[in-house]
């Protein structure tokens, strides 16, 4: 690795950036990957890319696909928000409800 002084160009700087799929095998605890399928902002094989590296070393991980949704998720973006505080209260604060089902406000559970 070049010291911060040497770094003269663009270029010798993204050298020096790991990908996620290199920095996977560090990741400690619970970890979720989310992602749209057809999103055209980071492509879908970027986090099968990491997923891959994942299962190389052996960590656990959740993973969501949202189906022809993009960046933000666009109709979904209710239930991941929730799938998240679910996924936060669950691992965080050891809260696991009995109820597996996502409230939304248009869905009528």
């Amino acid at each position: 690795m070049l010291p911060p002084r040497q770094i003269k160009n663009h270029s010798d700087f993204l050298s020096l950036i790991k990908t996620n799929q290199s920095l996977a095998k560090n990741l400690k605890g619970h970890l979720l990957l989310t992602h749209g399928n057809i999103d055209n902002i980071v492509h879908p094989t970027n986090s099968l890319r990491v997923a891959d590296e994942l299962i190389k070393a052996g960590k656990r991980f959740d993973m969501m696909i949202f189906p022809g949704k993009r960046h933000g998720y666009g109709s979904f973006r209710s239930y991941y928000e929730k799938m998240m505080w679910y996924y936060f209260a669950e691992h965080l604060l050891g809260d696991y409800r009995d109820n597996v089902d996502i409230s939304l406000p248009d869905s009528g559970k």
